[in-house]
C-alpha cells in the first residue's frame, strides 16, 4: 500500500514537472504580452534617460498589437507540426523565434526592427499556444488533468509579473529588458531539449508501441507492467490507418458532432473571453487602470494586477480539480459582469475634476479592477486554454486546436489594436460598458452550452459530444 502511494506521488510530481517544462513557451508568451505595458509609457512620454526616440499613439498601438496579429500564423502552423512532428519536438523548436524576436528588439533603437521583432515574437506565441496544452492533456492522468492544464496560464501570469518587475527595476531601458527575455528563451530551449519525452498517445498514433511504453515510464514513473496496461487502455483513443489522405480524414472527422460541436463552442468561448477586455488589461495595464478611474500609483496597480492574475490562476487549479469546468466558468462570468458593471457606473458617476486634483487612491475602482482580474482568471481567462487540448478528438486535435487558437488571437488583436480607438470614440465609460456586455453575454453562453470535462477520459468527452443534440 505504501509503495503504491509512493508510486502515485512520484507519478503526480513527474506530471507537474513535465507540465512546467513543456509550458515554458507560455512563460515567454507572458513576457511578450506584458512588454508593451512597461515600454510604451516610457517612449510615449520620453521621460527615461535611456529612451532616445518617441512614438505617437498610433505607432504605440501597433507595437502593442503586432504580436497579436502575427500570432494566428503560428497557430495555423503549429497544428500540422504537432500532428506530424510530435508534441515534444514542436515544443523544443518554438523557442527559436522567441530568441530571434527579442534579439531584434534589443539590438537597435529602430521602430521598424521593433515592429519586426514583435511580429516574430507573435508567431512564436502562436507556435507555443497549442503544443503544451495538447502535450499536458495527453501525458496527465484524468485525476491530475484539471490541476496541470492550468499551468500554461500560470506561466503566462508569471511571465507578466517578471517583465513588470524588471520594468520597475530597469526603468525605461527596454533594450536591456529584451536581452534578459532572450536569456529566458535560451534557458527554456535547453530545459526542453534535455528533459521532455514525447507524448505516448502521439507515439501510439504513429504505431510506435515500444517508444510509447518508454515514454509512459518516463511520464508517470510507472513500471513496465503498468505502462503496458496504460498502452492497452489508450489504444481505443488512437486511429487505425485508412486509405485516405490526411486532409480527407480531417474533413471527414470535422463532419462528426464530436468534432464540430467543440469547435463551435470553444471559438465562441474565446470570442467572449477576448471582447470582455481580458488581454487589454495585460497589454495596456497602466492605461486600463487610469480608464477605470485610478489616477495615482498606476504602476503599482499594474503590478498588483499581474500578482492578482497569478494568485487567481493558482485558485483556478484547485477549483478546476474540485468543481470541474462549468461551475468555475459560471462563477467567473458572474464575477466579471458584476465588477465591470460597478466600474462602468463609477466612471459615469465620478467627478473628473475631483479625480484629477486629489492624490489619494480611489479604492472602489481598485477593488473592482482586482476583483475583475481575479474572477476572470478563475474561469474565462484560463479554462478555454485548459480545455482546448481535451475537447477535440485525437485525430484532429492538432488542426482543430491550432485553428481555434488562431481565431482566439485574431479576436485578441482586434481588442488590443482598437482599444485606443474605443477610448477616443466611446470614452472610458463606453469602453467599459462594451466589456460589461461581452462578459454578460459570455456568461449566458457558458451557462447553456459549456460542457463538463473534468474527471472524464478523452474518449468519454468525445462520446458526450456525439450524444448531445444541438
Amino acid at each position: 500500500m505504501a509503495d503504491e502511494l509512493q508510486c502515485k506521488a512520484l507519478s503526480n510530481l513527474k506530471q507537474v514537472l513535465l507540465s512546467l517544462i513543456s509550458s515554458l513557451g507560455m512563460l515567454q508568451t507572458g513576457m511578450v504580452l506584458g512588454y508593451p505595458a512597461v515600454m510604451i509609457p516610457a517612449i510615449l512620454e520620453k521621460e527615461g534617460s535611456n529612451s532616445t526616440f518617441s512614438v505617437n499613439i498610433n505607432q504605440a498601438s501597433w507595437i502593442a498589437s503586432l504580436s497579436s496579429i502575427s500570432t494566428p500564423i503560428g497557430c495555423l502552423v503549429c497544428g500540422p507540426m504537432i500532428d506530424g512532428w510530435g508534441r515534444a519536438t514542436t515544443i523544443k523548436i518554438i523557442n527559436l523565434p522567441f530568441i530571434l524576436g527579442w534579439i531584434l528588439i534589443a539590438l537597435y533603437q529602430n521602430l521598424v526592427l521593433i515592429y519586426i521583432g514583435r511580429i516574430i515574437c507573435g508567431i512564436a506565441i502562436g507556435l507555443s499556444s497549442i503544443p503544451s496544452a495538447v502535450y499536458i492533456t495527453e501525458i496527465s492522468t484524468k485525476s491530475m488533468r484539471g490541476a496541470v492544464t492550468v499551468i500554461g496560464s500560470l506561466e503566462i501570469s508569471t511571465g507578466i509579473i517578471v517583465i513588470y518587475l524588471l520594468g520597475m527595476i530597469f526603468t525605461d531601458d527596454y533594450q536591456y529588458l529584451a536581452w534578459l527575455a532572450a536569456g529566458v528563451s535560451i534557458t527554456s530551449t535547453l530545459l526542453t531539449l534535455c528533459f521532455l519525452p514525447e507524448s505516448s498517445i502521439w507515439l501510439l498514433n504513429r504505431k510506435k508501441k515500444l517508444d510509447a511504453k518508454k515514454s509512459l515510464i518516463e511520464d508517470h514513473h510507472a513500471d513496465p507492467r503498468i505502462a503496458q496496461s496504460e498502452i492497452e487502455s489508450l489504444a481505443p483513443t488512437t486511429q487505425e490507418n485508412i486509405p485516405q489522405s490526411k486532409w480527407d480524414r480531417t474533413i471527414a472527422q470535422l463532419r462528426k458532432p464530436q468534432s464540430y460541436k467543440p469547435l463551435i463552442i470553444m471559438n465562441l468561448f474565446f470570442l467572449f473571453q477576448q471582447f470582455s477586455g481580458i488581454m487589454v488589461v495585460v497589454v495596456y495595464a497602466m492605461n486600463f487602470a487610469k480608464d477605470a478611474g485610478i489616477t495615482t500609483h498606476v504602476q503599482l496597480v499594474a503590478l498588483s494586477i499581474a500578482v492578482a492574475r497569478m494568485i487567481s490562476i493558482l485558485v483556478a487549479a484547485w477549483t478546476s480539480r474540485k468543481f470541474g469546468r462549468r461551475k468555475p466558468a459560471i462563477f467567473s462570468g458572474i464575477g466579471m459582469t458584476i465588477s465591470l458593471s460597478i466600474l462602468t457606473a463609477n466612471i459615469y458617476l465620478q467627478d473628473p475634476a475631483k479625480s484629477t486634483e486629489t492624490s489619494e487612491v480611489s479604492w472602489l475602482p481598485v477593488i473592482c479592477l482586482l476583483l475583475y482580474i481575479f474572477t476572470s482568471c478563475v474561469g474565462f481567462a484560463t479554462l478555454p486554454w485548459s480545455m482546448i487540448g481535451e475537447v477535440f478528438p485525437t485525430e484532429i486535435r492538432g488542426v482543430a486546436s491550432g485553428f481555434t487558437a488562431c481565431m482566439a488571437y485574431v479576436y485578441s488583436f482586434l481588442s488590443i489594436k482598437f482599444y485606443p480607438d474605443m477610448e477616443q470614440h466611446l470614452g472610458e465609460g463606453g469602453t467599459f460598458l462594451f466589456y460589461f456586455l461581452a462578459s454578460a453575454f459570455g456568461t449566458i453562453f457558458v451557462i447553456f452550452y459549456l460542457p463538463e470535462t473534468q474527471g472524464k477520459t478523452l474518449d468519454e468527452i468525445g462520446n458526450d459530444f456525439a450524444k448531445r443534440d444541438s
